[in-house]
């Protein structure tokens, strides 16, 4: 039987992911085991809510249905985070293990950080005279960059030299900040004899802002990384480094995994070397592998350009293709139908599957939006299984994908959909490793994101105007339509006269009676409670018919469809109506006197909508002159 494993980590660090993730294939794939990564790209520098909903995707699978867990943890910098994943497998009863840092109840698989970085720090001090280093950190809370400072340190201190804590500075990892520190560093005339860098973008990224500030790397100073990316290696100069030897460490935590899988035990901590890579940034010769790396990467330099702009024209069409839409029905069928067009970049398996509760909860207050984990159903926006796509369908998320398993293994990327912190669904990447070692996953994840939030804000606001039109066109005091609301309506009667042959409608115009004598001896309190029971009235026997205050206490009902074919039925029930409430009552504003007209449209009589809106205004108070002469009404 085909075994799961659960995979957790960030995307930031895709070099490193990347290298993990080939050595656990490398094992994972002959021994009948598919890997299910759930990675957000989740960031210190972001606002609470959208952390919230990146690492949302962490709580999508139900670990009691997996063989084992792998937590990328030397990634994840929410440490808060390794804690849950690691009390979910316990609680499944599954072995868990750790790449990158210590972690309690896993086994953990670690590279040496503090060797790596003694012995780069050895090559420096001997082969290069270094004494003053700075160093650019990550976050205080990393294992691992603590680890390197502390071997600095160590090293230092052996050969007569120091590290005072006053040279150490933390990025939280944004390159925007080793930027701002090397430019200040340069500004002020401070340079080091060395900037060591806790990962290879942040030293390359000091050595951008070392180029523009007109220093040249290594004469004027050296930098070094650590991670031995791809970057590095055909960089100019070429980067000094440290290789982690990731892909051992996914080589052994997959080892380690199916042992523990297998009942068998495992030592609780596995070490894998780490060896520096000198190059020409601290003014060792460049080796033969940089100049050949460099020799390819300017023989591909236009296919990338190419395919960058390619990208980037695939992502705004798929943004425009969204935001073209004004329901969720249409983003199914246009994403699919482009989907079915071209789907070269997507693969030949690829899923994006909604919680269409985050888009429902724009227009309707009863339906909540999810914090915390998925809804118990999702529905499937596109779908694509070997090149077939799946109908439109609803199906369990527990299941994490409504498609049945094949005998082959995969790698099944799973990234959220969010709105800030509320969940909106998520996306399934298949096998597509090479995307994500070359970023394109996360662009093309991040556009759609983006577009989907565009859209239900675009949604959200469509809503309000609606609202705020609605809301323009209702009578404060009896709820219904306005005067303005008529406006539209008498536009739309016209409409319908001048371009439906045989057209029919009538309106009928209401009046109360003596609602100046209630004001004046009873107060506007008691004519207010007249009005509104006049309008009650009024609305209960024209039920069907949109019923408007056009003035004071003037009402206008059109009358269309069944009401039309019914209306001197329903007049005489409106009279009959009124006489019974006027006999029961006993407050003066419980009784209701209305006098009423209608008018039906004839081509022959009337060139306008105002024309039968005259004829009605007409009867009615003819009805009025009547009723006041039988009552005796002022």
């Amino acid at each position: 039987m085909k075994k799961k494993i659960a995979v957790f980590s960030t995307g930031w660090g895709s070099n490193i992911l990347v290298q993990c993730l080939q050595g656990m294939k490398k094992i994972f794939e002959t021994n009948n085991t598919d890997i299910y990564l759930f990675l957000t790209f989740a960031a210190l520098h972001e606002s609470p809510d959208i952390t919230e909903g990146e690492l949302n995707i962490f709580r999508l699978p139900d670990l009691h249905k997996f063989d084992g867990v792998v937590i990328c943890s030397n990634l994840i910098d929410f440490k808060g985070e390794i804690d849950k994943i690691v009390k979910r497998a316990l609680e499944a009863d599954i072995p868990t293990v750790s790449i990158g840092s210590v972690v309690k109840d896993t086994c953990s698989v670690i590279s040496d950080n503090y060797s790596g970085m003694r012995n780069l720090a050895d090559h420096l001090i001997t082969h290069h005279n270094t004494k003053k280093i700075y160093v650019i950190g990550g976050n205080k809370d990393n294992e691992g960059a603590e680890d390197r400072i502390r071997a600095l340190k160590d090293i230092m201190k052996e050969r007569g030299l120091s590290l005072p804590d006053t040279n150490i500075f933390y990025t939280d990892w944004f390159i925007t900040a080793a930027s701002h520190l090397t430019r200040e560093w340069c500004r002020n005339d401070d340079l080091p004899d060395a900037i060591v860098c806790a990962n290879d973008s942040l030293a390359l990224t000091a050595c951008l802002t070392l180029k523009d500030c007109g220093k040249e790397i290594p004469k004027d100073v050296i930098v070094t990384g650590f991670d031995n990316s791809p970057d590095a290696h055909i960089f100019f100069p070429s980067l000094t480094t440290v290789d982690q030897n990731f892909i051992k460490c996914g080589e052994e935590a997959a080892n380690i995994m199916l042992s523990l899988i297998s009942g068998q035990d495992a030592d609780p901590v596995t070490v894998v070397d780490s060896v520096p890579v000198v190059r020409e940034s601290c003014g060792c010769p460049e080796d033969t592998g940089s100049v050949l790396l460099r020799q390819q990467a300017a023989a591909n330099a236009y296919s990338r350009q190419m395919n960058d702009n390619m990208q980037a024209r695939y992502d705004r069409s798929r943004e425009r293709l969204i935001l073209s839409c004004e329901s969720i029905s249409e983003i199914k069928q246009k994403f699919t139908q482009n989907l079915m067009d071209n789907h070269d970049y997507e693969g030949e398996n690829f899923h994006i599957f909604m919680d269409e509760s985050a888009y429902r909860s724009v227009s309707d207050v009863s339906v909540s939006m999810r914090r915390i984990g998925y809804d118990e159903e999702l529905s499937v926006l596109c779908s694509i299984r070997d090149g077939k796509f799946l109908e439109d369908s609803k199906f369990p998320s527990s299941e994490l994908l409504p498609i049945p398993e094949d005998g082959k293994s995969h790698l099944y990327i799973f990234t959220p959909l969010h709105y800030n912190q509320y969940s909106a669904g998520y996306m399934v990447f298949v096998d597509s490793i090479k995307e994500l070692e070359e970023k394109t996953l996360r662009s093309y994840y991040q556009g759609i994101n983006y577009s989907m939030e565009k859209f239900r804000q675009n949604m959200y606001l469509k809503y309000m105007n609606e609202r705020i039109t609605e809301l323009a066109q209702i009578d404060t005091l009896t709820h219904i339509k306005n005067r303005a609301a008529y406006e539209n309506k008498r536009k739309e009667l016209q409409n319908n006269i001048d371009i439906i042959p045989g057209y029919e409608f009538g309106i009928v115009m209401f009046d109360a009676n003596d609602l100046k004598g209630i004001n004046d001896v009873y107060g506007h309190e008691a004519g207010d409670e007249y009005l509104k029971n006049c309008c009650a009235l009024i609305c209960r026997v024209f039920s069907h018919s949109p019923v408007y205050r056009i003035g004071g206490d003037e009402f206008l009902a059109v009358l269309e469809g069944n009401d039309y074919v019914d209306r001197d039925i329903l007049l005489n029930k409106f009279q009959n109506d009124m006489a019974k409430i006027s006999k029961k009552a006993t407050a003066p504003e419980s009784k209701v006197s209305i006098a009423c007209g209608m008018s039906i449209f004839d081509k022959n009589d009337h060139k306008n909508v105002d024309d039968i809106r005259n004829a009605a205004d007409e009867k009615m108070y003819e009805n009025k002159k009547k009723m006041k002469q039988a009552a005796h009404i002022t």
